[in-house]
């Protein structure tokens, strides 16, 4: 919380990935708060304070 960045965990809670910085431009958070996972694979994330959702694409197989 306040890291203003998307982490990805694997089941044994092991960082597997950073994505982005505090920030209002391409790639950076300010306050990302909610995530989901379409059908399709893409991750979207709601990025409160910036007004926008974030499609990170497919992270994972």
């Amino acid at each position: 919380f306040g890291n203003h960045r998307v982490q990805v965990f694997n089941r044994e809670g092991e960082s597997l990935l950073v994505l982005g910085e505090a920030g209002r431009g391409k790639n950076q958070f300010y306050q990302p708060w909610g995530v989901t996972v379409l059908d399709s694979g893409e991750v979207l994330v709601a990025d409160t304070y910036n007004h926008r959702i974030h499609n990170l694409g497919i992270l994972v197989q």
